[in-house]
């Protein structure tokens, strides 16, 4: 079985073999912290941007998403954290309103919570397939 920080890895890791390099963090709630220790430490990038709505009442370096109405939504990737089914769709469905899909990693894909463009369990499958972890 594929741990959290294998599929987090994962999604970071195939989003840059696409040459992508520019990501927000979204939500930043414990996987969303996990994301940014993985893309800063393992991949030595700093996000351009972290977004939660909570945190960014206390924290002035977290923005709500509504300040995503003032980027280039072609420009970024976002890492979608959220994992939690009970609140999975209304927090991605906010999401659709200021990002295409081609700009949304989908690290824990939910079944209910319709497509994807990023199927992680799919990518560690063939980097097993390859380097035989």
């Amino acid at each position: 079985m594929i741990t959290d920080y294998q599929k987090i890895k994962n999604a970071i890791e195939k989003t840059l073999d696409e040459g992508k390099r520019d990501f927000i963090i979204y939500p930043y709630g414990e996987y969303g912290v996990m994301a940014k220790q993985i893309l800063n430490d393992s991949f030595g990038i700093q996000e351009k941007w972290i977004i939660d709505n909570k945190l960014s009442k206390y924290n002035f370096n977290i923005k709500n998403l509504d300040f995503c109405k003032s980027l280039d939504d072609s420009k970024y990737m976002v890492l979608f954290t959220c994992a939690n089914p009970d609140v999975y769709k209304e927090v991605r469905g906010c999401l659709r309103n200021y990002f295409q899909e081609e700009s949304i990693v989908d690290i824990f894909e939910n079944s209910e919570g319709g497509g994807s463009i990023l199927n992680v369990e799919n990518i560690a499958m063939d980097h097993f397939a390859i380097t035989g972890w």
